[in-house]
């Protein structure tokens, strides 16, 4: 059960800050940047992500790899909530 809780915790802190950032968690050396998609009145449809080469990026460039995933991820939601 305690796996359970802390998977519970983990996602209420991603659904809060509105973005995952994992690293060498798939596979080692690269980092994921995720966004859920969310229609209106529903749980959530999916997630957008990115993977790229953690030597590839210093934390300005993720902060942008943020901005554009989460930035997206909006838009999709938009479009799929008819907004």
């Amino acid at each position: 059960a305690g796996s359970l809780d802390a998977m519970r915790e983990e996602l209420a802190l991603i659904r809060k800050r509105g973005y995952s950032v994992t690293r060498n968690e798939v596979d080692e050396g690269m980092v994921g940047v995720a966004a859920p998609v969310v229609v209106s009145g529903r749980s959530m449809l999916g997630s957008l992500s990115l993977v790229v080469r953690g030597s590839d990026i210093d934390p300005q460039q993720e902060k942008r790899l943020i901005l554009l995933v989460t930035g997206t991820a909006r838009l999709l939601t938009d479009e799929l909530s008819g907004e």
